[in-house]
């Protein structure tokens, strides 16, 4: 078998691990509040800092994914993720919950995302697609396996021991995967299979400071920027959208739930349709299947077209993200994905950290969300119209 299907393998679970720390950090919050004497909203405000923090140290991990491999890069993350939750259960003061959440496993996070599928980009050509999809299914997995896992540690455990024990589990999974990654088909000349691929892997391909010279790379940040600053909102604000409609709290873990099973479609479905007709191509379609939930959520009050849309959210938001490294390899090549990739997902993370924010204030004044999605329609369209403007390695 192809060694690059293991790293495909192991990029996926070192994704649900990862994220399922990150979205299992939720489950805590209501007994952080209690036990730190804290709001909700301050309890969650380290969550924030986290993923403000990822976003920009991407920018180092990516780099450094390329330059030494994703290895070394992975087992330090996977100590940190253990150290940051291990420091959440012992946590007896606000400010040590921003240091745990928000900086030691905001660093941790860091090397989750880029360093992964910057390693599978440069093991596959033809089905580049296909391995960046099943790879990043993880994020999907991460979803359930992590709230799910800490529901039940905390009712065998109680919250401060559940916390340790989810660290040292998701941790020790990431330390585990990353014993048997490499960084591309050269590091494996035994492999019969490697031969064509390693030679294209190391192909030449422009540098970070290259690739910054140039429209092609500012143009793909603003298609990012304008998806993505709709794309964090739902998964902060969608739950309160049916009660603001008067249907039961229960319909909110629904649309959570057809969000996450539209990603379940849309990661394949991309991924696969990325090899058969263009990484570019498909990035468009799926960005423009994420303006039309966006439009279907703006009339919707029907309770089946708030799961219908929230599903199609999913289907184009997994969609695109699952292209972001194939769409980045093909404009610049892969020699360095990693810090290209790093220093994009930098730029567009921190801004998309904003919507949930943005949301939050619209809703405050207007009384819905409404506007917020309107506003959603027009910036993913402006996104399709700039990915028609992007070409490969042009200036």
């Amino acid at each position: 078998m192809y060694y690059g299907w293991v790293i495909v393998a192991l990029a996926f679970c070192s994704l649900t691990a990862s994220y399922g720390l990150l979205f299992g950090y939720s489950v805590f919050v209501p007994h952080l509040a209690d036990a730190l004497d804290l709001s909700r909203a301050a309890v969650s405000a380290p969550f924030s800092v986290c993923v403000a923090f990822y976003s920009l140290l991407s920018l180092i991990t990516g780099r450094l994914t390329d330059r030494i491999g994703p290895r070394p890069v992975l087992l330090f993350g996977a100590i940190a993720l253990a150290a940051g939750f291990v420091l959440i259960g012992t946590a007896d003061q606000p400010w040590l919950l921003f240091v745990a959440m928000g900086a030691v496993t905001g660093i941790g996070m860091s090397t989750a995302f880029i360093p992964n599928t910057a390693t599978v980009v440069r093991w596959f050509t033809a089905r580049r697609g296909l391995a960046l999809a099943l790879a990043s299914m993880g994020l999907s997995a991460s979803m359930a396996a992590g709230p799910f896992v800490a529901v039940n540690l905390i009712a065998d455990l109680g919250w401060r021991e559940a916390a340790i024990t989810m660290g040292l589990l998701g941790g020790g999974i990431v330390f585990a995967c990353a014993l048997g990654m490499r960084r591309d088909p050269s590091k494996r000349p035994n492999d019969a299979l490697s031969a064509s691929v390693a030679e294209a892997a190391e192909e030449p391909g422009w540098t970070l400071k290259e690739a910054r010279s140039t429209a092609t790379y500012w143009v793909l940040v603003g298609v990012f920027v304008l998806s993505w600053i709709i794309m964090f909102f739902p998964y902060a604000h969608l739950a309160s959208v049916p009660m603001d409609l008067g249907y039961a709290p229960k319909h909110g873990a629904g649309l959570i739930a057809a969000l996450g099973a539209g990603g379940l479609i849309g990661r394949p479905a991309a991924g696969w349709l990325g090899d058969k007709a263009g990484p570019r191509i498909v990035l468009a379609a799926v960005i423009g299947i994420q303006a039309a939930a966006c439009a279907v959520f703006v009339g919707a009050e029907a309770l089946w077209l708030l799961y219908f849309a929230s599903a199609l959210f999913g289907i184009g938001a997994n969609g695109a993200v699952t292209l972001f490294p194939a769409v980045v390899s093909d404009l610049f090549g892969r020699t360095n994905v990693g810090a290209i990739s790093g220093s994009i997902f930098a730029i567009c993370g921190l801004i998309g950290a904003m919507g949930p924010l943005a949301a939050g204030y619209i809703r405050d004044v207007t009384g819905a969300y409404t506007l917020a999605f309107a506003i959603g329609v027009v910036g993913n369209l402006l996104a399709v119209a700039l990915v028609t403007r992007l070409r490969p390695r042009a200036g």
